[in-house]
């Protein structure tokens, strides 16, 4: 081929490079401006159900306040004849108290029928006429008792955009006799609604249904208090839709755009004649400000790039267009000596270079141009790294002066053949001194079979690798020896062995096991393996020592692997973490036997406080008939320490009992520690040393039951340190965050940790501490610790023991933590011996009736008696007939085979709401005695009775209701 007839074949192969070049550039900015479009979607798609969710987080507050303040309309409504008899200044402070309790109500009013206000927790309101307000005028002309009035916002006579709720007041006839009111507090709200942004550009808006704004946050500049805002034009589309909640895009109150989610307001359980509408939007521009700076960022990047390829092929081109002239030009040299070798590499089966000491082809043999796929003059004066792949023709010179120095070499390389095929070859050289010439005669065979088996070889093994490197479970393989041949990631993690630091080692090095129970060294699976040839499984005791030396308790077992002839070559171990599953199962079956002795204790603990019950009373009736100074009042005094101290049995039955339920009181936790031990320790050679962090959290707990954990902790921290000591105690805030514990919920707490340097526990000891009937010691009763852990299980707790035998042990608690303030208790006062009135009690024990009724009339009441629920309401009813009515009843809360006081109270309420019940029980497996006036009762007596307690009750049930 003459120079004329090659140059349309190079402006062909240009052109084709040309054009490749632009698809390459076209598909790669195609793909660009697809992968933008699916990004803006993406953005807003994400945006919308962010706005969405945040619509519904404000719809789930609103709810809250909704129902709580119809709640307290209902309440303030039914309460209307008393409020009428204890006078409208008590009514003033009973609202006022109200409306300091409810963040969202700035008012509380009650309206007559002519729109006067006749009470309100604002004094400067009252007397005023409010009968041309819409939230008064819209229930007058349409009444409806179980309607919840939802006003249109209007501005308070205190310059305040304002909002009213309100419910219908009924006459004796059913007329309408006014309403009351609460009026949104727009702070409250408006903080709400800014707590909800969570990007540059949101606003949070709340609207009434019937189209008008109430509050935009924040406000849009210069629309003071809200009241003049524009709703817009995407309000009036959503309006106008009729839909429970939407997306909608479009003008608000600016020039921007805005996409915003709506969402009605519709309490299920509240009937509203109109509702809310909360909105919450973000401008567009801020929403897609990051989608399209990335935009303009990639576009320009590509339109750089596509300049620098083009000025990067038009310069090859011209350097190609050097080179294929040099070597045509080398090649019409060489030419003449073609058939110097023609014979011999005709008859090679393999491809034949003859390559001179440059590195030019000279010549080649008929089977090199069917591979290569290049006619021999091409091959002439071509370049021998022009044939290699590029990280061959790299050592071009490196393998020239080789074969120089030796005479021959046999290397591999990769050729590329004209087509662009890539044939990995294995040649071998021989230098040929031929006159003053020095050529190398390169025979290359075609190794690509070979290569396909190796890779072949390395695939299976890299596909070997990464699935080992998946599995969840650890795995570990040996030789025949026992040495650490691979480790998969779970299993370095779990071990504590890098595969760098393992590779070679004996296995026991790393696979470190040990029976938990007799903390010997386990029988070796590996061994067991290789002896029998069978699967080994590992025992359910089994814990493993990792590198660390923590240990992990872990299940599965140990197969031999095999040869393609069933030979065995080795042995994988395959184990998994189970610390967390055996922890949970221990837990669970700890949790188990309680429940088990929980069945079994409540029925004691009932009838037992039905006998003290009687014995308690009895004695403090007694000890009150009597002068302190009498010969038997030391002896009845020394019967009811006695007593007492059998009250604490039934405590401690009840700890295990499914009615145990604590009755919660914020409290400190502090105080209650020290009051505790030092009373334990009073008179004793041990003390403690308190460390407390700083604004140490309440903790709501019954404190009775807090107490008896600490009495036991101290006490045993005591016996412990039987030379005397100190025992410390710590307390700390501490935030248990999402996953960082399996045990303990997320949340506040505050940890208590009482730590003694006593004798200690042994480890098979410590596990069992907690067991019901376990102990150690020799007049132990083994319910202490027992107590202890339901107590802290009851409070949502957690309690874990650490011990060294010989160096002490160390008891952490964890209590959740509250916000609530301590309220201070008041000192018991004098027992009230006027009692006046008629009493009501039923109880299913005789004894416990005689008793009651004996410190009743002690205290000046006129006793009556029912054996249970039914009898009770019987009496109650028949009694208001015959205009004998009882001042207040005591109900025992259980009676066996018969109606309760849960039922019964219900009963004796609808036949009068007013009713004073005074709930009284030892034991209930429902949580009525902590949140007894859920259930109608005014207040709670706890046996056994005393008559200083019996007074106590009494005085509190009436004072809760306002009475003196």
């Amino acid at each position: 081929m003459t120079k004329t007839d090659s140059q349309p074949l190079f402006q062909h192969k240009f052109l084709a490079q040309w054009l490749i070049l632009c698809v390459t550039l076209a598909a790669i900015g195609g793909i660009i401006v697809y992968m933008l479009v699916q990004q803006y979607h993406s953005i807003d798609s994400r945006e919308r159900e962010r706005l969405m969710s945040t619509a519904r987080i404000v719809d789930k507050n609103m709810f809250f306040h909704l129902d709580g303040i119809n709640r307290a309309l209902e309440g303030i409504r039914e309460d209307l004849p008393v409020f009428r008899a204890a006078g409208w200044k008590s009514t003033n402070r009973r609202l006022k108290w109200l409306s300091d309790i409810m963040p969202a109500v700035r008012t509380l009013l009650i309206i007559d029928a002519e729109g006067k206000i006749l009470a309100s927790d604002r004094e400067e309101l009252i007397g005023r006429n409010f009968s041309m307000r819409m939230y008064f005028k819209t229930p007058r002309m349409h009444p409806d008792p179980k309607m919840l009035y939802v006003s249109p916002p209007f501005i308070t006579v205190n310059n305040v955009l304002g909002m009213a709720l309100t419910r219908v007041i009924q006459g004796p006839d059913g007329e309408f006799a006014g309403i009351v009111a609460a009026i949104f507090d727009p702070k409250y709200f408006a903080t709400t609604l800014s707590s909800v942004l969570y990007a540059p550009g949101m606003w949070s808006a709340l609207a009434h249904s019937d189209g008008t704004p109430y509050l935009f946050e924040p406000e849009p500049e210069g629309q003071a208090n809200g009241g003049s805002v524009q709703a817009g034009l995407v309000f009036n589309r959503y309006f106008q839709s009729g839909h429970d909640e939407d997306v909608l895009t479009g003008i608000v109150y600016a020039a921007d755009e805005n996409m915003v989610a709506f969402h009605n307001i519709k309490p299920d359980k509240v009937l509203m004649d109109k509702y809310l509408v909360v909105g919450v939007g973000r401008s567009l521009t801020s929403v897609y400000a990051d989608w399209k700076q990335n935009a303009v960022a990639k576009l320009a990047i590509f339109g750089t790039t596509t300049l620098l390829l083009f000025a990067g092929l038009f310069l090859y081109q011209q350097r190609q267009k050097y080179f294929d002239r040099k070597a045509e030009e080398a090649a019409a040299a060489i030419r003449d000596s073609e058939e110097n070798f023609r014979i011999l590499f005709d008859k090679s089966a393999d491809a034949i270079l003859l390559v001179d000491s440059s590195g030019t082809i000279v010549d080649t043999n008929e089977v090199a141009c069917e591979r290569y796929k290049y006619s021999k003059e091409e091959f002439r004066g071509m370049r021998i790294e022009q044939l290699d792949s590029p990280s061959s023709a790299m050592l071009v010179d490196e393998r020239i002066g080789m074969i120089n120095k030796s005479g021959m070499a046999v290397f591999e390389v990769e050729h590329i053949t004209k087509d662009g095929l890539v044939i990995p070859v294995e040649v071998s050289s021989r230098k040929i001194i031929r006159g003053d010439a020095t050529l190398f005669l390169s025979s290359c065979r075609d190794i690509t079979e070979r290569k396909a088996l190796e890779k072949t070889l390395a695939a299976e093994k890299e596909r070997l690798a990464v699935t080992l490197r998946s599995i969840g479970d650890a795995v570990v393989v040996t030789d025949l020896d026992g040495r650490i041949t691979l480790l998969n990631t779970a299993a370095e993690h779990i071990t504590g062995w890098a595969i760098r630091d393992a590779l070679g080692r004996p296995h026991q090095d790393v696979f470190n096991i040990i029976d938990v129970s007799t903390r010997e060294k386990c029988d070796d699976p590996v061994d067991k393996v290789l002896q029998t040839g069978l699967i080994a499984g590992l025992a359910n005791n089994v814990a493993l020592i990792r590198k660390d030396g923590k240990e992990l308790r872990i299940a599965d077992s140990a197969a031999p692997i095999r040869d393609k002839d069933s030979k065995i070559v080795g042995v994988a171990l395959v184990f998994r973490d189970v610390t967390a599953q055996c922890r949970m199962e221990e837990e669970l079956h700890k949790v188990q036997r309680l429940e088990s002795l929980g069945l079994l204790a409540g029925g004691l603990a009932h009838d037992f406080n039905n006998l003290l019950t009687a014995i308690i009373g009895n004695i403090s009736f007694a000890k009150i008939l009597i002068e302190e100074g009498h010969k038997a009042y030391e002896r009845l005094t020394a019967a009811e320490t006695a007593a007492a101290r059998a009250t604490n049995i039934t405590h401690q039955l009840l700890t295990f009992a499914s009615g145990g339920a604590p009755i919660k009181e914020a409290a400190s936790i502090a105080d209650v520690v020290k009051e505790t031990a030092e009373f334990v320790l009073l008179g004793s050679n041990v003390k403690c040393e308190y460390h407390i962090g700083e604004n140490l959290w309440n903790v709501e707990i019954d404190r009775g039951q807090i107490a008896r954990v600490f009495n036991n902790l101290i006490v045993n921290a005591m016996q412990a340190m039987s030379g005397g000591g100190v025992i410390d105690v710590n307390f700390e805030n501490l935030t248990i965050t999402e996953n960082q514990t399996a045990s303990i919920a997320p949340g506040n707490y505050v940890r208590i940790t009482v730590s003694d340097s006593g004798v200690g526990i042994e480890r098979d000891t410590l596990a069992k501490i907690f067991d019901p009937y376990f102990t150690t010691k020799k007049q132990g009763s083994g319910l202490g610790l027992a107590a202890v852990y339901s107590i802290i299980k009851r409070h949502d707790g957690e309690i874990t023991v650490a011990s060294t035998p010989g160096q002490g042990t160390t008891f952490i608690i964890y209590l959740p933590a509250t916000k609530q303030a301590v309220v201070m208790e008041n000192a018991g006062g004098p027992v009230n011996m006027n009692g006046q009135g008629r009493v009501l009690v039923m109880d299913d024990e005789a004894l416990v009736r005689d008793i009651a009724g004996e410190i009743l009339a002690l205290l000046g009441y006129d006793v009556s008696f029912a054996e249970d629920g039914l009898n009770a309401i019987n009496t109650y009813k028949n009694a208001a007939a015959e205009n004998k009515p009882f001042s207040f009843v005591i109900m025992d809360l259980t009676v066996p085979g018969g109606m309760g006081g849960k039922e019964a109270v219900q009963n004796i309420l609808e036949a009068d709401p007013s009713a004073t019940v005074i709930v009284s029980s030892g034991y209930s497996s429902d949580p009525i005695m902590s949140e007894y006036k859920q259930y109608g009762f005014k207040g709670v007596i706890t046996k056994p009775y005393t008559v200083q307690r019996m007074s106590e009750a009494i005085a509190d049930a009436f004072s809760s209701m306002g009475q003196a």
